[in-house]
């Protein structure tokens, strides 16, 4: 990727995705008489719902998907003289800071990111930088696979097998629909397939920028503050990695954590309308699956949760829920099962511990795998999935960084290794949160909410997947990772000033050394974009200090459009 196209077209394609968007956000919030706090989670399902009908048309014909996405982008462009008449009651709504720093954030972090990722030169393709990128970590093509599967269809050929043994079922649909609605660009600018691919993979994921803006703001963090959280989470491997990384993992992740939000019961979101703040979550709940199905696990924790008497929607609301979640995933589990069946190779290999191929149903499949343990081999089996959360059993790097060579490149491998594998090394300095919970912690039964969904998630999935120690961060749902992230950000960001620029500088050297200067072997710097982490990585921070020194209060959470 060239300086040029990284400087002009991901500025054009955030614009194209999320401003119109945004303006339909603001219609369904005021249908629901919902804060403009959530319109940026609301213009996000409307880009993929229309991604996920734009993905069918492209199946039904190449021709009609190319007529789709091109009506949908032409009305995208006149969405915004349309709303001229209403400029004036529009416009000062998206300058609320609730949209205008989330939004600024995403912009200025992506732009970090990516000239992170490309800064240096590993032969490959711009949709593949990231394996080369980091290559200590047994990564699979995983990142690319949407793109091949919008690629099949784009150009009418065979989907039902992506590569090797894989089908197309095996793979959830939403970001190739989402990449397909964006397909005319490519030929009407000079940038590759693999460039606006990767380009919107990230603007994608970015989403957990805005659910944690929302999640921070419902547990009453002030601005100041705030800045400080985004500090720490910025500052991580998981979200860098997983921002650039595209598989949709974080784009699920921000969906279910919308979900819970639009369920539970916050006061601040009682003058809503509460079927439509059901309609939503269940649509949401299904793009979280269409995205990724590590969402499972978190989907049934929401679940079980929402029996508890203060959390339950009523019987028709559940019945409602369930149905539209259904209507929505119906055209996607009737393409698994009649035109690329089984789609059931990944259900089989995590819950039953199947890896090859056969003809049994993924529920024959986990009767069989359970019947044949004893007693002592399951527990075995859920002790070793709970001790990988930190870190045991050990997983060697890919790349074993031998003592022959520089010591701190030995260590540092095995670092960052153990930060994508396992929770407590991920969270990293955050975890002297769990030490701060202890005492009364302003909005403490809110946070509550949150860490009590993320240990039932993390639950269920120790529970539910079947090989020992096979509960590594990738593996799982990312609103697991996401739930535990922000409420220990938020309790280390009200520490004293002193003890939060020691965490934040112990945070920013593991980042620096661990995931941006560390680079492959055999790799040579991408000038000119070598030097374009220092302005963008400045745009951040001035963001940050200008969301922390700002003046402006935030405006009340209840208050609607």
């Amino acid at each position: 990727m060239s300086v040029a196209e990284l400087l002009l077209l991901f500025p054009l394609l955030f614009i194209l995705f999320w401003l119109p968007a945004l303006l339909g956000g603001l219609l369904l919030a005021r249908w629901c008489r919902l804060p403009p706090l959530l319109v940026p989670l609301l213009a996000l399902l409307l880009n993929s719902l229309i991604g996920y009908a734009v993905f069918w048309a492209y199946f039904a014909s190449p021709m009609v998907g190319r007529i789709a996405s091109i009506v949908v982008l032409g009305l995208s462009a006149l969405a915004l003289p349309g709303w001229l008449p209403w400029r004036a009651q529009v416009l000062p709504l998206l300058r609320t800071p609730d949209l205008r720093w989330p939004l600024a954030l995403m912009f200025a972090v992506g732009f970090f990111y990516l000239s992170v990722l490309y800064a240096i030169e590993v032969q490959r393709d711009a949709e593949e930088q990231a394996i080369g990128r980091f290559p200590n970590l047994y990564l699979a093509i995983d990142n690319v696979l949407p793109l091949y599967f919008a690629d099949r269809l784009a150009h009418g050929e065979e989907a039902h097998i992506l590569i090797a043994d894989w089908h197309s079922s095996d793979r959830p649909p939403l970001q190739s629909g989402v990449i397909l609605v964006y397909r005319p660009l490519v030929s009407w600018t000079a940038s590759s397939v693999g460039v606006h691919y990767q380009l919107l993979g990230t603007i994608l994921q970015l989403s957990w920028v805005a659910v944690v803006w929302v999640l921070c703001r419902l547990v009453h963090v002030e601005a100041g503050r705030l800045a400080w959280v985004f500090a720490f989470l910025l500052c991580s491997g998981f979200f860098l990695f997983h921002s650039v990384f595209v598989w949709p993992k974080m784009l699920a992740g921000t969906f279910t954590v919308s979900c819970a939000i639009l369920l539970l019961p916050w006061p601040e979101l009682e003058r809503s309308s509460r079927w439509g703040r059901l309609v939503l979550a269940s649509l949401m709940a299904a793009l979280a699956m269409l995205a990724h199905g590590g969402s499972f696990f978190a989907l049934l924790a929401l679940g079980c949760l929402l029996l508890w008497p203060r959390f339950f929607p009523g019987f028709l609301q559940t019945i409602v829920g369930c149905a539209l979640f259904l209507a929505l995933m119906l055209p996607w589990l009737a393409y698994q099962r009649y035109y690329d069946p089984p789609g059931n190779r990944l259900v089989k290999w995590h819950l039953a511990g199947v890896i090859p191929v056969d003809e049994r149903s993924a529920g024959q499949a986990i009767r069989d795998s359970y019947r044949s343990l004893t007693l002592g081999e399951f527990v075995h089996n859920k002790a070793e999935n709970l001790l990988a959360q930190i870190g045991l059993p050990f997983l060697r790097p890919e790349h074993d960084f031998t003592p022959d060579r520089p010591l701190p490149l030995y260590f540092l491998g095995h670092w960052m290794n153990g930060e994508y594998y396992n929770l407590l090394k991920a969270l990293g300095v955050l975890n002297v949160g769990w030490l701060l919970l202890l005492r009364r912690t302003p909005s403490g039964e809110r946070m509550g909410w949150l860490l009590l969904l993320a240990t039932m998630t993390l639950f269920v999935w120790v529970l539910l997947m079947f090989a020992p120690g096979s509960t590594t961060i990738y593996q799982g749902s990312f609103a697991m990772m996401l739930l535990f992230f922000v409420p220990l950000a938020v309790v280390v960001a009200d520490l004293s000033l002193k003890w939060r620029r020691i965490l934040l500088t112990i945070a920013l050297v593991d980042f620096l050394g661990v995931w941006v200067l560390t680079g492959p072997e055999s790799t040579r710097p991408n000038f000119p974009l070598t030097l374009l982490p220092l302005p963008t990585a400045a745009l951040v921070v001035a963001l940050l200090m200008g969301l922390a020194r700002s003046s402006v209060e935030l405006p009340r959470v209840g208050d609607t459009p």
